[in-house]
């Protein structure tokens, strides 16, 4: 039977720039399986069989272009190119068919969706959502290279259903404009009509979805196949995830019912606060957080909410607080709370007020506050012996651990000593450093025979040190006896704080006293984090710009910070490198030389401590190549912005045979790019006089080329030259051509770019201008052929990208 609900009402922000009504984002509802607004993080937002996702392939979030919306899942991977592994925001694990339909088969898919490319311009199929997998494929929900929004049903017989995209009118399909796309079914197979598509254009001014067509499936999605869900793009690895959504998608929801037209649209205002900082349900948030948002379009101030109880936080208002008011009325769109516990969940909510003070309540978010200790990784076990197939690794691989740390009883998941083992029997614990220690869980041995036998440790004598030689007697404990059952959990015993890079047990005694062998299940360490950790750039990061602080988390005792960076690696290992103290947890490193290696740590200091000192590890970054003089990416289809306007071309000035740009918009590249979304498209023309073809640009003010430590001028070439008459392809030569402030110019040339069809980066060493002043260039010129000594040549195009100066590291 077909669900019938109560529709919701809609309620939306006309956009005074577009004039446009449409809002933004949704919420969760009885009926909602899935819900991802990509504002921070691709979690989704229903807690219940909740599905997160991983940017995968290239796929990232980025800032959306309209207000309101906050962030969007961009999938395009640069280029026209139908590689394999393109990018998507998918689930680990396989998730079953029964996550995305209701009870009776029914289902709502939507999302909101802008594609890079208009009709006849796709180079393949994209997905907007798909539940599928090499062995068990479930369901596509994609816009066709053909111009048809389709749904494909692909368990059992598979079924394709099909609708014509607009070609004109207010929804007509169209490149970089947004739409809302929807399929919904009803769960009656093979019944006419079952099947909806919706296609609505946002600047469109509608307030509910326009039904594209409606079809009749044959089948309902088949319940048992278990797909990888996928947004934006396919989810068979065997097929290599070539259908990537060429564009951005946002507000993807996945319903239990069918959805009426007038509730596809968002119901809340762009007025509300979105993007949360930490975002919303982040773990191992930092004690000294800082909590911010990006605010609604609307707001004048913020009423923050801030509690333990999610419930306090969702109730509270104005005239009941309920504790939960932290701050009313601010300016500022950030909020520092005050002490904050260790390991605690926090819930916050923050409200706009407008300047008649209307207030849009916020969705309440939360975080988990680090805790006060953390489990120590890399951790070695050796024992005194062990029997075949139970040896001490088994104590510290995690074996026999279920989700909720309740161990198995299966005798092969622990350790247990040899018979005839060496008595005392003994197992010892090294760290990959020493740590400071908190705390230890231990697993006893337990196996299913353990509450008649009694393998486990019973009296335990516990060592630490820090060298492996001279130890320290951290008394002797009573391990508690095992369960013998699957949903065994540790017991925590105190380490107190003691520093150590070994720990050693020596058991004294078991529980059955019946055999001299003595075992355990599993044993997990913990370590106060004191150490400097999570460095900025990631220690490894390369493309590192030139103007950023390095910052890091702290040591938890940390009252100074001693950074060293050098170019010697050695020099910061042996802190011989330049060092400053400081107080804050960042730093600013001052002036960065292009392509270059930089190597950091941080010794964090308090005095007052024992060790006063806890030194950090090395950490690497590497700066970016080249700073951009033009990357083509600024330039539009608007009058003034003109790709053409700025690129002076022959057509322009009359002086050469060159055309920057085509005819009709997109007057940019748009499929040929090396980087982003566009390059030059420059076609010449040296068969006619006056046999060479140029284009210009200014720089106002001049440029300073020789800024940290740039040595070279780069840009990215591909070429397709056309061929002449008798059918052979008319070489040309590149060239470039550098003019100061003073008028004085300086030219390269490459003689093989223009008839390469791949992209080619050509690196000019800046000594090759000589004579003209580097640090003052007013104008770039960009050519084919000779123009100091013209002669008839060829003709084709060039496509120019990413032009930059800077330093080529050195491999």
């Amino acid at each position: 039977m077909m669900k019938k609900l109560r529709a919701f009402t809609a309620v939306c922000l006309v956009l005074a720039m577009a004039g446009a009504a449409f809002c933004v984002p949704y919420e969760v509802d009885p009926f909602t399986l899935h819900l991802y607004h990509f504002n921070g993080d691709t979690r989704d937002s229903v807690t219940t069989n909740s599905i997160d996702l991983a940017l995968d392939s290239g796929a990232k979030l980025v800032d959306a272009p309209i207000p309101g919306m906050g962030q969007v899942l961009y999938t395009w991977e640069g280029t026209s190119s139908t590689n394999v592994n393109l990018p998507s925001a998918m689930a680990t694990p396989e998730k079953a068919v029964s996550n995305f339909v209701g009870a009776d088969g029914a289902f709502t898919f939507e999302a909101l969706v802008c594609p890079y490319y208009g009709l006849g311009a796709m180079p393949n199929n994209m997905q907007i959502i798909s539940g599928e997998h090499d062995s068990a494929r479930g369901w596509q929900f994609r816009v066709e290279s053909a111009g048809n929004l389709a749904f494909i049903n692909l368990t059992g017989t598979i079924q394709t259903i099909l609708a014509p995209l607009p070609k004109d009118g207010p929804h007509a399909f169209a490149a970089n404009k947004w739409f809302h796309a929807a399929v919904a079914y009803n769960g009656q197979a093979g019944v006419a009509g079952n099947l909806r598509f919706y296609w609505t254009a946002l600047d469109s001014g509608q307030t509910q979805a326009v039904e594209l067509g409606s079809f009749t499936m044959n089948a309902d999605i088949t319940p048992t196949v278990a797909p990888f869900f996928v947004i934006g793009n396919e989810g068979r690895n065997g097929n290599g995830r070539t259908e990537n959504w060429e564009g951005w998608i946002d507000e993807v929801r996945i319903s239990s019912v069918v959805r009426t037209p007038a509730e596809m649209v968002p119901y809340v205002m762009a007025s509300k606060a979105v993007r949360p900082s930490p975002s919303n349900r982040a773990t191992d948030v930092a004690q000294d957080v800082v909590l911010s948002w990006t605010p609604g379009d609307s707001a004048q101030t913020h009423d923050v909410y801030l509690g333990t109880s999610a419930a306090d936080v969702d109730a509270a208002d104005r005239s009941r607080p309920l504790g939960a008011l932290a701050s009313r009325g601010q300016d500022a769109n950030s909020f520092s709370p005050d002490s904050l516990a260790l390991g605690q969940v926090y819930y916050w909510r923050i409200d706009e007020v407008e300047a008649d003070s209307t207030i849009h309540k916020g969705d309440v978010w939360s975080f988990a506050v680090e805790p006060y200790s953390y489990p120590i990784a890399n951790v070695t076990a050796t024992a005194s012996s062990s029997n075949p197939n139970m040896g001490p690794e088994n104590t510290v691989n995690g074996s026999g651990l279920n989700g909720a740390d309740e161990h198995s009883i299966t005798a092969e998941q622990m350790w247990l000593s040899s018979k005839a083992g060496p008595q005392p029997a003994w197992i010892q614990f090294e760290f990959d450093s020493i740590y400071k220690l908190d705390k230890v869980w231990v697993w006893n041995s337990n196996q299913i025979l353990e509450p008649m036998i009694g393998f486990g440790a019973k009296d335990v004598a516990i060592e630490c040190s820090e060298d492996g030689v001279q130890w320290t007697s951290l008394g002797q404990i009573v391990l508690a006896r095992a369960s013998g059952m699957d949903t065994y959990t540790p017991e925590a015993i105190d380490l107190g704080g003691v520093l150590a890079k070994f720990v050693k047990m020596t058991i004294r005694s078991n529980w059955g006293g019946i055999v001299t062998q003595y075992g355990l299940s599993e044993v997990r360490f913990f370590q106060v984090p004191v150490r400097a950790r999570e460095p900025m750039p990631a220690s490894g990061a390369t493309g590192v710009g030139l103007d950023g602080l390095l910052t890091w988390r702290p040591g938890r005792q940390a009252a100074w910070h001693r950074v060293y960076l050098s170019t010697d690696r050695q020099a910061v290992v042996d802190g011989t490198a330049p060092v400053q103290t400081l107080a804050d947890s960042s730093f600013e490193p001052g002036d960065l030389t292009l392509g270059t290696t930089y190597y950091w740590k941080v010794n964090e200091v308090n005095q007052a401590a024992e060790p006063g000192i806890w030194e950090g590890e090395v950490w690497s970054f590497t700066t970016r190549e080249y700073l951009v003089i033009d990357d083509m990416e600024s330039y539009t289809d608007e009058e003034g912005s003109r790709i053409y306007e700025t690129w002076i071309d022959g057509l322009t000035d009359g002086t050469s045979g060159s055309v920057v740009g085509y005819m009709e918009a997109p007057f940019a590249e748009r499929t040929i790019v090396h980087g982003g979304r566009q390059s030059l498209p420059l076609e010449y023309n040296n068969a006619e006089s006056p046999f060479f073809s140029e284009a210009g640009r200014q720089f106002s003010p001049a440029q300073n080329w020789t800024l940290h430590g740039a040595d070279a001028l780069s840009l990215w070439v591909r070429g397709a030259a056309a061929a002449s008459a008798g059918g052979a392809v008319q070489p040309t030569d590149l060239y470039v051509t550098v003019q100061d402030s003073a008028g004085k110019t300086a030219s390269a040339t490459n003689p093989t770019a223009a008839t390469s069809t791949e992209w080619t980066q050509w690196k000019i060493p800046l000594a090759d201008l000589a004579g003209v002043n580097l640090k003052a260039v007013k104008k770039m010129y960009l050519g084919a052929g000779n123009k100091t000594s013209p002669t008839p040549g060829g003709a084709g195009m060039l496509y120019i990208d990413d032009i930059g100066f800077g330093h080529a590291i050195t491999e």
